[in-house]
């Protein structure tokens, strides 16, 4: 675990240094050789978010049997009151939320080019907090989580790696689809990813056909213009450029930097990729003097 996981911005560093130590004494945590990092063993963490899930459990069911002794709804707690079944529940999903939170915090927002090994030193608690908060099926992922699990697919696109992105963007696109149906936004972005993830691993006519079909609804929902219509035009484009469908992506780039323009201007990054889309485009015709222009 890097050290700047564990400690909060704020905090002094000689309460940080006290606190560790005591872990460390107790050991709970080890230092690692570059002094920086810590190492928790694989049973303490198990014993410990056991013993955790076993506490609240406990504190649980002594709500159930007091349920019919609970206020009503315009009555006040009393002073020194026990806190109810909802309060206990908020503690623990807010210190969830405190690590989703220091992760979407320190992950670096460019990481699709460059910042690859401070990514790979979050990049397993990342996956970890993903994967917790998938176990909740009957919770959709907050907005925290959202924004780094889109952090964290970008990078791993970045470095080609499918079988990951495929880990994340299934088991997400299923739950979006149960709880908001097949032409919800959340839903709608999460094809695109599957898009991308079918088309760069061979799959390029399955690829197609989930595009097209969120590329329908995207233009239903949201019109032509918007966002995520745009980005599932690009990444049609890509796909139709590997099954060598050149006339059409050429028609869909020229399309795409046009509705770029309108919506962004002209000094955005997503300008300049549709510029190199359409270059590409270009370039796959024969049509070199139009690539350069």
């Amino acid at each position: 675990m890097p050290e700047s996981l564990l400690k909060d911005a704020n905090e002094p560093l000689s309460t940080f240094k006290e606190s560790i130590g005591k872990l460390i004494a107790y050991s709970l945590v080890s230092k690692n050789t570059n002094g920086r990092d810590f190492d928790m063993h694989r049973l303490v963490h198990i014993i410990s978010r056991a013993w955790l899930s076993l506490q609240i459990i406990e504190e649980l069911s002594e709500d159930e049997e007091l349920e019919d002794e609970e206020l009503s709804d315009d009555e006040e707690l009393s002073e020194g009151e026990e806190p109810s079944k909802k309060e206990k529940l908020t503690e623990h999903k807010k210190w969830s939320s405190t690590a989703i939170e220091r992760l979407y915090d320190l992950w670096p927002k460019d990481s699709r080019w460059k910042n690859w090994d401070v990514c790979a030193m979050y990049l397993p608690h990342a996956q970890a907090v993903i994967r917790r908060e998938l176990d909740k099926k009957s919770e959709t992922p907050g907005d925290i989580l959202e924004d780094l699990v889109q952090e964290v697919l970008e990078h791993l696109y970045g470095k080609d790696d499918y079988r990951t992105i495929g880990d994340i963007v299934l088991p997400l696109l299923e739950v979006w689809k149960a709880a908001q149906g097949d032409t919800s936004p959340k839903t709608l972005i999460y094809k695109i990813w599957l898009g991308r993830m079918l088309s760069e691993t061979g799959m390029s006519e399955k690829a197609e056909e989930v595009l097209r079909q969120a590329l329908i609804y995207s233009k239903e929902l949201h019109g032509t213009y918007h966002v995520i219509t745009l980005d599932i035009t690009a990444s049609l484009s890509q796909d139709l450029s590997y099954q060598q469908k050149y006339d059409e992506a050429l028609l869909l780039d020229q399309q795409l930097l046009e509705q770029w323009m309108m919506v962004l201007g002209s000094d955005r990054l997503d300008i300049a990729r549709s510029m190199h889309n359409l270059a590409v485009s270009f370039e796959n015709q024969g049509k070199h003097k139009e690539a350069e222009v």
